[in-house]
């Protein structure tokens, strides 16, 4: 297994429940992870749980990373035009570093120019995007969002892995972090999280 580690970006309002079975996955492996942010004061998820984060999104070495993991946030709006943030994520811009993305967040891998044709699933919709200006059609190509998943969920499925990228939605957040387990080759059980069909 790789000794590089996975990158964890937190931000205030981050979904702790969406990153537990990730978390305990990395666990079980043995799978190093560092976890950044925005500040060196801790970020408070959206169920109350402090965290003081490991390092700044200035502290990133590429080189010692191949994956990245976005869990989902609340309400995005206090860092969705955050350019410390976008510079942070381009630098995973690589064939090689794998991407979990899940609900609200692979917007912000959309704005960082990750997904450029890509197809990706975000628990968002387009035109409230549109009508608050974040984006423009342009920005959204590639994108189920949470109206079109409803209406095609039997044939999308859990998630959607294009490449090196998965994301998914809120619900799934057990199947996403499972898949990202078996893309990064990890030694885990996916019978601790109720996958009792493993392969």
């Amino acid at each position: 297994m790789s000794k590089k580690k996975t990158a964890v970006l937190l931000y205030d309002d981050f979904s702790n429940y969406e990153f537990s079975v990730m978390l305990s996955m990395f666990f079980q492996a043995g799978k190093p992870y560092t976890t950044f942010s925005l500040t060196k004061e801790p970020v408070k998820s959206e169920e109350g749980l402090n965290v003081v984060c490991d390092a700044l999104v200035e502290d990133l070495n590429i080189e010692e990373f191949d994956s990245l993991v976005l869990t989902g946030c609340m309400d995005l709006e206090p860092i969705i035009n955050e350019e410390r943030i976008y510079s942070f994520l381009k630098q995973f811009d690589l064939p090689r570093i794998k991407i979990a993305s899940i609900s609200s967040t692979p917007f912000l891998l959309a704005r960082a120019g990750l997904l450029k044709n890509k197809r990706y699933l975000a628990g968002m919709l387009k035109e409230e995007l549109l009508k608050h200006g974040h984006t423009t059609i342009e920005e959204l190509e590639g994108m189920v969002d949470i109206a079109e998943y409803r209406e095609s969920y039997e044939e999308i499925g859990h998630f959607i892995k294009d490449g090196n990228i998965i994301t998914s939605v809120g619900a799934f957040f057990i199947e996403w972090a499972i898949e990202f387990g078996k893309m990064l080759e990890l030694d885990f059980e996916p019978g601790w999280y109720g996958d009792f069909n493993k392969e």
